[in-house]
This record gives structure tokens, C-alpha cells and sequence, in this order.
């Protein structure tokens, strides 16, 4: 089917997006373009789903595929949507947990060593999850960061 519609292009994608229940919507950008990506940008905020934006003059594999993840429930989903497109693909997953450590420690009130205490146990939960998901990917490649 094609469909043509009329009007603001992010109007037309969002309902037909919504018109098709679609999964989701991969959208093509050019590079060295002076935009700032904007309508992805908006798509990805009020899309019914997934937005995957492909730059041109992208390889139309997916050789390594990054995984941010909080170990939230959601972080679950994107992983276990991840490994299936991995297993489909041959791709290697790279799940990355990012902890920040604040410049501000060092003029902070609080007894810095326990708060860098805090931080190296956070630290440490983070690289076993991080394993935990790597073993869950049986088969696959799989290189936490």
C-alpha cells in the first residue's frame, strides 16, 4: 500500500503511524543537513513507537548494536528486542551502564569516602548486571561496557 498525505510532515507521520499500528518508524536523515534533526527529534518524543533514524550513507546491517541500559524494566525490553535483532542480524551487542561521577564530590559537605564507597559498590552491582545480561545472550556476541 501507499499512502500520501497532505500537510505537515510530522502530523502525516504520527497519523499514519497511528493509522497503521505501526512498530516502528525508521526515518532517513541527511548528513551536513543545517536542521538539528528536528523532526526526529519530535517523532521520537510523541511517536506511538519505536523511531530509528538512519543517517545517509549508512550500511543497511547492523554489525554492533549499543544498548544503554538503567536496569529498569524498560531497559529490559529494549535488551531482550535487541538480542532477537542480534540473533537475526549476527550482530555483536554492546551493552553499556553509564555511572556518573560528580565534579562537585570534591567540594561536597558530605564524608567523601563513604560517598566514594557508595560509588565503587554502585560501580561494581553495575558490571554484575552487566554480566547477568551477557550470560542471558546465549550464543550471541556479546562485549558489556
Amino acid at each position: 500500500m501507499i499512502e500520501i498525505r497532505e500537510g505537515p510532515r510530522i502530523d502525516g507521520v504520527l497519523q499514519s503511524a497511528a493509522a497503521n499500528d505501526s512498530d516502528v518508524i525508521v526515518l532517513g536523515h541527511r548528513r551536513g543537513r543545517s536542521g538539528r534533526r528536528s523532526l526526529a527529534r519530535r517523532l521520537a518524543l510523541m511517536a506511538p513507537s519505536s523511531v530509528w533514524l538512519v543517517p545517509q550513507g549508512s550500511v543497511s546491517t547492523l554489525t554492533r548494536m549499543l544498548v544503554p541500559t538503567d536496569f529498569s524494566a524498560c531497559s529490559q525490553e529494549a535488551w531482550a528486542l535487541a538480542q532477537r535483532l542480534a540473533g537475526a542480524f549476527g550482530s555483536e551487542l554492546i551493552p553499556v551502564h553509564v555511572l556518573v561521577e560528580s565534579p562537585l564530590w570534591g567540594e561536597s559537605p558530605f564524608n567523601m569516602d563513604r560517598v566514594r564507597e557508595v560509588y565503587e559498590t554502585a560501580r561494581t552491582w553495575g558490571r554484575a548486571e552487566l554480566d547477568t545480561w551477557a550470560a542471558q545472550a546465549a550464543g550471541l556476541k556479546v562485549r558489556p561496557v
